[in-house]
């Protein structure tokens, strides 16, 4: 960006706002092009001013969307089995077997890395927060993101609100969250963050809300398996709660 001469604040936007990476330098040049060109075919795609959808109900409803672009793909369920072998040809995954005896033949396999401790690498923290508020943080806009960009803070924080429309809260309340872009953020960058955009009396605007961390671990990209298995990152193994 800085060969096209864009100053420091467009470099900003575009970094934080438009492909969402924290630093821009980390990626090559086409796959900042592909991921602005992603947002730009994502603006208005479904009937919105926006690029970005939220799901109803809150983040549990994302499960359900990929069970279904899973089932309208050919995807198939199989309810209350466990997995008793997994079947290897020539170096792959070919299928699985079930407790019930069934085979069930597949392409790939994605295996939560806490079945291989090896896997697990050095641990990363990340910084949220959630609360609610009986006020918008912008007027006329219920549902909006806020990105308090690294500079104000030592880290980028991006900042949700979403409204009752979203059934995630009852009317005339908002639901606010932040969390830390980079795993190496710390609770001081969220509290600078709820402080720039909500005031420094931010603690008197919300009526319930707490700022916690998640300790999570890393995997590791080295270690022989079949090919077409698929290591999958870890839910967080532990939350602290800090008020």
């Amino acid at each position: 960006m800085e060969a096209m001469l864009l100053n420091e604040r467009l470099r900003t936007i575009v970094s934080n706002a438009l492909i969402f990476v924290e630093d821009p330098k980390s990626i090559s040049v086409q796959h900042g092009r592909d991921l602005l060109q992603l947002y730009f075919s994502s603006l208005a795609r479904y009937g919105t001013g926006s690029a970005l959808l939220l799901t109803n109900y809150g983040g549990s409803e994302l499960s359900q969307a990929f069970c279904r672009v899973c089932a309208v793909n050919g995807g198939i369920y199989v309810l209350r089995r466990e997995v008793e072998e997994i079947l290897l040809e020539d170096g792959a995954v070919s299928g699985i077997l079930t407790t019930a005896g069934d085979r069930v033949n597949t392409k790939h396999v994605f295996v939560s890395s806490m079945f291989d401790p090896g896997r697990l690498d050095e641990e990363e923290i990340v910084w949220r927060f959630v609360g609610v508020l009986q006020r918008s943080i912008l007027d006329g806009h219920p549902r909006t993101l806020v990105i308090v960009p690294k500079g104000i803070g030592s880290r980028t924080v991006r900042v949700w609100q979403f409204d009752s429309s979203l059934g995630v809260c009852g009317d005339g309340y908002f639901v606010l969250y932040a969390e830390c872009v980079d795993g190496s953020g710390t609770e001081e960058d969220i509290r600078t963050a709820l402080a720039r955009v909500l005031g420094e009396s931010y603690s008197e605007e919300i009526s319930h809300g707490v700022i916690f961390k998640h300790r999570m671990w890393r995997r590791k990209e080295n270690g022989s398996s079949p090919t077409n298995v698929e290591w999958v990152y870890d839910v967080p193994v532990e939350i602290d709660f800090t008020g």
